[in-house]
């Protein structure tokens, strides 16, 4: 569950978007638990007879390039909520770990974006996939400031998450 203004609670999923293939957290209202997303990518994915959704926050996690390059999708995996902060991993990998390479997503408690950082599973992974390939490809800047845009479908005011800056 999540402190928010409006009830002091709501409820927090994370996982995939089958019609986006990317990575996604959902913030519900417990008192509105009803409705299904719309589905406007693919929308023969859409749940029909639910009604409209009642989603406080619906995210979109961009996809790494190695992500692209191997998978059909990233993977949201559990979110860690504490006072002021809400963390998530996302999974872009499954190949040299366990437990997956992951960039790690940190929010306050508006669904500003306070950091986007790469673990070094996902540092490590993305360099040895690009060598073996034999791909002048290492890990830029560039391809760090894509995990800052993390795409908003429900509760902004803005297609993208804002950033909060320090």
């Amino acid at each position: 569950m999540l402190a928010s203004p409006e009830t002091n609670e709501g409820i927090v999923a994370s996982g995939i978007s089958n019609g986006y293939h990317q990575a996604t957290l959902l913030v519900l209202d417990p008192d509105h638990v009803s409705g299904a997303s719309t589905e406007i990518m693919r929308p023969e994915l859409q749940i029909h007879g639910m009604g409209v959704p009642h989603e406080r926050f619906r995210l979109l996690f961009p996809r790494s390039d190695l992500n692209r390059d191997l998978y059909l999708y990233n993977e949201g995996l559990g979110a860690v909520l504490s006072p002021g902060r809400i963390q998530i991993d996302v999974k872009e990998c499954w190949l040299t770990v366990p437990q997956g390479c992951t960039i790690v997503y940190g929010f306050d408690d508006n669904f500003n974006l306070l950091s986007a950082d790469a673990e070094d599973t996902f540092l490590n992974a993305h360099k040895e996939y690009y060598s073996k390939n034999k791909v002048d490809h290492p890990f830029s800047s560039d391809e760090d400031a894509q995990f800052q845009k993390v795409s908003c479908l429900a509760g902004c005011n803005s297609k993208l998450v804002p950033v909060k800056t320090p």
